[in-house]
């Protein structure tokens, strides 16, 4: 089923039309091109995270993190096609569409509430302090209703067009993605499916001339200037990608945090950690000192652990 294509709510970014300035010319124009979506799946996820908050302090910035074995993410979450090989395996779980997050069930032994950030998720829970997560949990929790973390809003018929026409590229491999860098010079070849040869292609006066007219490397590379290949990129960005929310589940992590506290051994004005406090009236002094001091060791150097099954729906491109 075909259908006129127009970027930015009829603003083609690749118009005919010259540019009374030195920008991208922003007038409408239309395409033809054959609508394709990718492939729609759902996979639930147990996450399991245990450690004390002494070894999850030590660990630093990776304490608390969950991701599939290296090696596995394609046979959790991709889709084998004939002809598939690794790199194109890579490749399809590099630009996924997350269409929605659920969090099905999850129990916390932790005696602090937690943070959970997911690497495809944005962080749209906010503490008194500013810190931002998935969402949050309470201390010693559990929950078995499920809770919706995220639903991408609908995806218009421009973003499925992108992802066919263009299905390697997003905001952040414009720059490195068919582009082939010459050491100190202010010139690079772009490939010549690159998305940018769309802009030039209709927008001549950024190069002064055709660039179907220009003679290729080897057959398939475009000479392009620096500047040029930031102005075309940054317009991209600006006007078409801003607009599309790309995911690479190759790197799907999730990662708990401890809520408003500087680190997972914070024990505060110590009234947290103390809360189960017991000794016996006939302790002296002594004696219930160093019991305190037990507690607070055992506080930090018992395991607990966070539990959850999490449910993405997601789109992956439909060809290799």
């Amino acid at each position: 089923m075909k259908y006129i294509f127009k970027l930015m709510n009829g603003t083609d970014i690749m118009s005919n039309s010259k540019a009374k300035s030195s920008g991208i010319s922003t007038k409408a124009d239309e395409c033809i091109v054959e609508s394709s979506k990718g492939i729609v799946l759902e996979r639930v996820l147990h996450v399991n995270i245990s450690n004390s908050m002494g070894n999850l302090a030590l660990a630093g910035p990776q304490g608390g993190f969950w991701k599939p074995v290296d090696g596995t993410q394609f046979q959790i979450l991709g889709q084998a096609m004939e002809g598939m090989d690794s790199s194109a395996a890579t490749h399809q779980l590099s630009n996924a569409m997350i269409h929605e997050v659920t969090l099905l069930e999850h129990q916390s032994s932790f005696p602090v509430p937690l943070g959970v950030q997911i690497s495809c998720v944005p962080s749209n829970e906010y503490t008194e302090l500013g810190e931002a997560y998935a969402y949050t949990v309470l201390p010693t929790s559990a929950m078995s209703v499920p809770q919706s973390v995220y639903k991408s809003p609908p995806m218009s018929e421009d973003t499925y067009e992108w992802k066919k026409e263009f299905p390697k590229y997003n905001a952040t491999n414009l720059e490195s993605e068919g582009i082939m860098h010459v050491n100190n010079q202010a010139f690079v070849f772009i490939d010549c499916e690159h998305p940018i040869v769309s802009i030039l292609r209709h927008n001549a006066h950024l190069i002064g001339c055709d660039i179907d007219s220009q003679k290729k490397l080897e057959g398939n590379w475009y000479k392009v200037s620096k500047p040029v290949l930031k102005t075309c990129c940054d317009t991209l960005r600006q006007k078409v990608l801003s607009k599309m929310q790309t995911h690479d589940l190759n790197t799907l992590s999730v990662q708990i945090h401890r809520l408003n506290a500087s680190g997972w051994e914070d024990l505060g004005d110590g009234s947290l950690a103390m809360k189960n406090f017991k000794i016996k009236a006939s302790a002296s002094p002594e004696e219930e000192e160093e019991a305190k001091r037990r507690h607070l060791r055992q506080f930090t150097s018992t395991p607990f652990s966070y539990m959850a099954r999490i449910k993405i729906k997601y789109e992956l491109d439909g060809k290799v």
